[in-house]
């Protein structure tokens, strides 16, 4: 399996990148929605149904494990893999991939 990750010179988020992460974080809160610890920067959004979730851009988590934790790229998809999907049950957030 081939992955491509996207990487970008920005080290940090736009302001506006910022506000629509927060923005999205406050709409989940009143629902039974998990969060993905030390994803944040890979949140885009929530689904739109009864049971609302929250949404990650895969890709992004590849690139922050790989930024923040200097692994490889096929340690990053390892980890989530093993540490992230395998793990998901009720109320888990999504993860999907912009390809």
């Amino acid at each position: 399996m081939r992955y491509n990750v996207l990487f970008c010179d920005d080290d940090q988020l736009s302001e506006r990148s910022k506000s629509r992460i927060e923005q999205v974080i406050e709409e989940l809160q009143d629902s039974d929605a998990l969060l993905a610890d030390g994803f944040d920067a890979a949140l885009i959004g929530l689904t739109q149904s009864p049971n609302v979730l929250a949404v990650y851009e895969y890709d992004m988590c590849l690139r922050i494990l790989m930024e923040r934790d200097g692994m490889e790229l096929f340690e990053a998809v390892d980890f989530m893999d093993f540490n992230v999907l395998s793990c998901l049950g009720e109320n888990h957030p999504v993860f999907i991939s912009l390809r």
